[in-house]
């Protein structure tokens, strides 16, 4: 359990220091057996099943949520899959039992009719390109990679992940899978080489509860950072021969909610953490000390980049109405209510729509309000703007029409579609009458 005490006006955990270690002597926690090994990659086919029209003039199908995807899952990725056009980011959609669809040049093209569990944007080499990772529960885990449509795929797992996280754990400026195939199998780490052929190595024995990215090295290595119930909070990442592990904390946090940014304003990422009852906490990339910044249990929150090149953490508190940020002011930090009202489903997406001009990098919110609409953040000028009267299911930001910064949001509104609302020019445009699969709703946001 997390224990605190006050000195001086801060809270900080009694833990032991986070340290560093290779599990040699750890064989009873960490196995690196092959008998799990999950089926190496091998080219094939496109795994479709079917093809039906995603276009906007037919007939609309909200997908429902796949039975095991990831809690919080949005079916819409902006990325860019093909860099050799005049725009950036692609919208990648998993429309359900439609299949899965890109939308390129205000062109829809189906690349799959099979109904993925969750998919997830994956830069595996030097090309500009990113790539899409699509599970198809009992068909395995495939690769996506666009070479005109409908592209190539590759299956790089017979075996069907419960979820991963896309890191640079290795800090060779190509990012590597770290997948969570549930028990017994536990954490994955997955590389490809030079010619695009993958290798599996197990990471860890032990099934996380939840995992993300973070980023607490300066030198620009990336972990994933995971809980585990009998265990704690560890970050993972690679030496080139092995995993390198550390304990952050003891204590397993409460559901795992997160977020790692620069809050506090140094090389690495720090991480925001909800531990339920006993509150929110942060720990500090230099020295991995815990600091409680609120004593009340969260229902959800994110980070928010400032024009200082910080960022805040937007809170939605359990049992307590409103919208809050948080900033560091030293600790236990600055917590002011931003609004009265709680948001919807859909929560917050930072954008960034006037980065091209602005310059500074800060990121304006967008917030899910429900029936009250969609509304803007602008934090420079702390200014209000509605953006759309429609209940929007949630948001994705990314840079569709090539403006520099994520100044574009894709939304999907549910019953009346899937649309993209060009940040800097303040327009819409209405990209298919159906509605991706998604399950954005937090597990406990009550």
């Amino acid at each position: 359990m997390l224990k605190s005490q006050r000195s001086a006006g801060r809270r900080k955990e009694i833990i032991k220091r986070p340290f560093w270690f290779v599990p040699i002597a750890a064989a009873c926690l960490w196995s690196f057996t092959s008998l799990m090994l999950p089926e190496p990659a091998r080219s094939g086919g496109t795994p479709t099943i079917g093809r039906e029209a995603a276009e906007t003039g037919q007939e609309r199908e909200k997908a429902s949520p796949a039975s095991v995807s990831p809690p919080c899952y949005k079916g819409l990725l902006m990325a860019d899959v093909n860099p050799g056009n005049a725009f950036k980011d692609e919208v990648v959609a998993d429309f359900g039992s439609l299949g899965l669809w890109v939308y390129e040049q205000m062109i829809w093209h189906q690349i799959s009719g099979t109904n993925p569990e969750w998919i997830m944007a994956f830069s595996p080499d030097d090309s500009p390109a990113e790539q899409v990772i699509v599970d198809l529960a009992a068909e395995g885990l495939w690769k996506w990679r666009y070479k005109g449509y409908p592209g190539e795929w590759a299956l790089i797992s017979n075996l069907n992940a419960v979820w991963a996280v896309a890191v640079d754990d290795d800090g060779d400026g190509r990012e590597e899978l770290q997948v969570n195939f549930g028990p017994p199998r536990g954490i994955w780490r997955y590389e490809e080489d030079d010619g695009g052929a993958g290798s599996w190595k197990q990471i860890s024995a032990l099934t996380p509860v939840a995992g993300w990215k973070s980023d607490f090295l300066p030198s620009g290595q990336e972990e994933g950072c995971y809980i585990f119930p009998a265990t704690g909070v560890w970050t993972i990442c690679w030496t080139g021969s092995d995993a390198l592990y550390r304990q952050l904390t003891g204590s397993a946090g409460s559901g795992g909610v997160s977020a790692s940014a620069r809050f506090i304003g140094g090389a690495g990422e720090d991480l925001a953490l909800d531990f339920g009852v006993q509150g929110l906490w942060l720990c500090q990339s230099d020295d991995q000390s815990w600091h409680q910044i609120s004593d009340q249990p969260v229902a959800r929150f994110t980070a928010v980049r400032s024009a200082s090149g910080t960022s805040r953490l937007m809170i939605d508190f359990k049992g307590d109405q409103g919208l809050y940020v948080w900033t560091f002011a030293g600790y236990p930090g600055k917590l002011s209510r931003l609004y009265h009202a709680d948001p919807d489903f859909g929560f917050c997406e930072p954008f960034d729509p006037d980065g091209r001009s602005e310059k500074s990098g800060e990121e304006e919110l967008a917030i899910d309000f429900g029936p009250n609409g969609l509304w803007k953040y602008d934090f420079s000028r702390r200014t209000w703007t509605l953006l759309n009267t429609k209940n929007p299911e949630f948001m994705v930001a990314g840079d569709y029409w090539n403006e520099g910064s994520k100044a574009t949001l894709a939304v999907d509104f549910d019953s009346d579609g899937l649309w993209l609302y060009e940040g800097r020019s303040g327009g819409w445009f209405k990209i298919s009458n159906n509605s991706p699969d998604s399950a954005p709703h937090f597990p406990d946001s009550s």
